[in-house]
């Protein structure tokens, strides 16, 4: 009692009614012994779920929607399944007879349009006649055949009779990698009454140092500035990213403005008609103006479309970036293909995203790319499949509209045991997805997808799209979640065995295996970094990892449960030639190392609905910061030394060595700065001699250096603003090298007598192998290529 009276009387000039609420809010938000939510925050996993047969009911539905398909007309061909059955839905028709309707999430917007994505060789008389047809164009690339427009979904069938159209699909969606934040524990809800009680009393709120610069308004600063060390090498070596230029790609800066007048951000150059929609972009720019204060920011948006988000990155490399972050996938992204130069048709554009960003770092660039959040197999929260396909037995007994093609049932069980199904074990996922390993543009063996509900009986959704020679080995559902217990199946409608990937995109599976990580966070370039995450601070959910801070990383911390795990196994180059001939299978192709490195996440920022920020979203943009203190040490280091100061001093956690979670481990700043200023610093001995005249004079050598130009810097224009004029002039030509970018190595290195300059930093032979073998069907497995630094492959 007499410390509430002392209380009371240090806020006298407060009425009675107001102390009231502040204690009642207290009350509400403060005491220990409210509920614990943060488990909330994870999917409740379901008893494990026997694998089997599917019901009778189900494979008749299978066997006459896989009939439906081969009756399909030409134009039909062209059009996506989930748009096709949609349409039916719409015209009152039944999708098969023994399967009435189903649940569409393909829904007309106001006005009947429904936005799509069409691949085509576009033209003006193409975009007239969308217009003709009652659409609406909203970007067009020529360069990339893509179009993304508003049509009447009646008039799809219509639309997909021109010649010059290949193919209609819904709107390709897109992620970002951040995770919804925890409930608050006692901690997070106290410290938002203190914060609410200090603005209703008008009490100055105490404000944290911004590092590199008093800002007077600063709100916070991430809890990773400390626990990578990155404050103690800003102030030991007085580095701050001063001179570089660091892009970030995510889905928007609503709350730029707001950031701004608050001092957690300054400028920033937002490409133009690239703002796009939400603020994980505007937490992103905050991360890495903790970090590296000095860094001048630029921003363009990734969800405008693939086509749009590729064109951004070539963009922002255009405009001077020195490192390019993002946090962006699109479902579409192919695990097998390493990239996709001009001459492969993709309807889906399934590896152009990858494509950009061998680009960009092919002209100098380096690229920090979140991981996504879809599980890892070592915290039993994958929700992927990848393996050999294995014979189940037919979808029923008799061919499927003759010609001897019979439906053939995956088996997902590993054991000797058969199991038609692989089971959602939790409430959650998205769009789960298949694909194979055929070439993008030139599937001739063709696979279908279906989910079916928790007793195998019925269907719920499916994707079953023609692959007959020209089309993607892509098959996607488009549902927006996935019920627990619900059913995934797989069929091969024809053609021959291939190494398969299922992802549910954050979802989990009853079989499951390694290896989610793909897509353009997996690019095989050894300058773009796929980045896990590991928390600063506190744990994103009870059971999960916690983090140091205030204290810096060490060797017991852990990667979040939900950051996604490698490694990536590639079959195809980028022109779409096999890597290994003849054997598509899990013994072929080649395995590449990744994620590469770990970085924070769980961290503070301004942003509304990213405090604390969990998620890779928020790994990446730290480590894309630490690179950047470590460029401006020397703006001129190439490539090579940058990769190999980043891996310098990391942190070894998970599996020993190199392992498929958190890659080479935990980014240190203060130990990758310390190496750049080593290798920066010219050292000399003096000579002695019998002469008279004093010959002491430092004796340095500079080192010999390669200083090849980039050639190959894009200059596409962003035409992925709403308008309805064809942008027929992009070109995929580049035509001008970036300005800003160094063309040379460091010319102050002497390489006769540097004794300071670490030994182990600049090599270009690989340190160590991956620990972490993928859990996938019996096989020989293909080698490793590990990035530990960069080795050349042989042409």
């Amino acid at each position: 009692m007499k410390r509430r009276k002392r209380i009371v009387r240090g806020f006298g000039r407060i009425n009675h009614a107001l102390l009231a609420l502040a204690l009642s809010a207290m009350v509400a938000y403060g005491f220990a012994g409210l509920p614990n939510l943060v488990a909330s925050a994870q999917p409740q996993e379901q008893p494990p779920i026997p694998g089997g047969p599917l019901a009778a009911t189900a494979r008749n539905q299978i066997a006459a929607l896989l009939a439906d398909k081969r009756a399909r007309t030409p134009a039909q061909r062209k059009i996506d399944s989930n748009l096709l059955w949609r349409i039916k839905q719409l015209r009152s028709e039944p999708i098969t007879a023994q399967l009435p309707s189903l649940r569409a999430d393909v829904q007309p917007a106001l006005g009947g349009l429904v936005e799509v994505d069409i691949q085509a060789d576009i033209d003006d008389a193409l975009l007239a006649q969308i217009r003709a047809l009652g659409g609406t164009v909203e970007s067009a690339f020529p360069q990339y055949r893509a179009v993304r427009a508003r049509i009447p979904l009646v008039q799809a069938e219509r639309l997909a009779e021109l010649a010059g159209v290949h193919f209609i699909q819904p709107k390709q969606l897109a992620v970002t990698a951040g995770m919804p934040a925890p409930a608050p524990g006692f901690d997070a809800r106290a410290a938002l009454v203190r914060s609410k009680l200090t603005e209703v009393l008008g009490i100055p709120a105490a404000r944290q140092p911004l590092q590199g610069g008093p800002i007077a308004n600063k709100v916070n600063t991430s809890e990773g500035d400390k626990t990578h060390r990155a404050d103690l090498a800003r102030s030991t070596f007085g580095v701050s990213g001063a001179g570089i230029k660091i892009g970030v790609l995510s889905d928007g800066v609503n709350s730029l403005t707001t950031l701004q007048n608050s001092g957690d951000l300054p400028a920033v150059t937002v490409l133009p008609g690239q703002a796009g929609n939400g603020d994980e972009g505007s937490a992103m720019l905050e991360i890495v103006h903790d970090l590296a204060p000095g860094a001048q920011l630029y921003f363009a948006t990734a969800f405008s479309g693939v086509a749009s988000f590729a064109n951004n990155i070539k963009a922002l490399r255009a405009a001077g970036c020195d490192i390019i972050i993002d946090d962006v996938s699109y479902f579409t992204e192919t695990p097998f293909h390493e990239g996709q130069l001009a001459n492969i048709n993709s309807p889906n554009n399934g590896a152009l995203i990858l494509q950009a960003v061998n680009d960009v770092t092919a002209n100098g660039a380096l690229y920090f790319s979140s991981a996504a959040n879809s599980g890892n197999k070592n915290d039993n929260q994958s929700g992927t499949w990848e393996g050999d396909f294995a014979d189940g037995g037919p979808v029923s007994g008799g061919p499927l509209g003759g010609a001897g093609e019979t439906g053939t049932l995956h088996d997902f069980d590993p054991s000797a045991g058969v199991s038609t199904f692989d089971a959602a074990t939790v409430n959650g996922g998205r769009n789960p997805a298949l694909f194979w390993s055929d070439p993008l543009g030139g599937a001739t063996d063709d696979y279908d997808l279906f989910l079916l509900n928790s007793t195998s009986t019925s269907i719920i959704g499916f994707a079953a799209n023609i692959q007959n020679g020209t089309q993607d080995p892509i098959e996607i559902l488009g549902l927006s979640s996935i019920p627990a217990g619900s059913r995934i199946v797989v069929v091969k409608y024809s053609g021959a065995a291939r190494f398969l990937h299922v992802a549910t995109n954050r979802g989990r599976l009853n079989f499951s295996t390694s290896g989610e990580t793909h897509g353009h966070s997996a690019a095989i370039s050894p300058y773009a970094f796929s980045v896990a995450a590991t928390p600063a601070k506190n744990a994103f959910c009870n059971g999960c990892p916690v983090g140091p801070y205030p204290n810096a990383f060490n060797a017991s911390n852990g990667v979040e449960r939900f950051s996604s795990d490698g490694l990536r196994q590639y079959f195809f180059k980028a022109d779409g030639t096999a890597i290994t001939p003849g054997n598509l299978l899990l013994g072929g192709g080649e395995v590449i190392q990744k994620p590469d490195i770990t970085a924070a996440d769980g961290v503070s920022t301004a942003a509304p609905g990213f405090n604390p920020f969990f998620g890779t979203s928020a790994a990446a943009p730290h480590a894309g910061a630490i690179a950047a203190l470590v460029k401006s040490v020397n703006p001129s280091f190439t490539q090579a030394q940058l990769r190999a100061f980043l891996l310098t001093g990391a942190i070894d956690i998970e599996g020993a060595g190199v392992d498929r979670d958190s890659g080479a481990g935990i980014i240190d700043a203060y130990s990758a700065v310390q190496a750049a200023v080593s290798a920066n610093t010219p050292t000399s001995t003096p000579t002695k001699t019998s002469t008279s005249t004093p010959t002491n004079t430092p004796t340095s050598t500079p080192t010999k250096t390669s200083t090849s130009t980039p050639t190959s810097t894009a200059t596409d224009t962003p035409t992925s603003t709403a308008t309805d004029t064809p942008t027929s002039t992009a070109t995929d030509t580049p035509t001008s090298t970036a300005t800003d970018t160094p063309t040379s190595t460091p010319t102050d290195t002497p390489t006769s007598t540097a004794t300071d300059t670490p030994t182990g930093t600049a090599t270009d032979t690989p340190t160590s192998t991956p620990t972490g073998t993928p859990t996938r069907t019996p096989g020989a497995a293909p080698s490793v290529k590990i990035f530990l630094p960069y080795v050349a492959a042989s042409p």
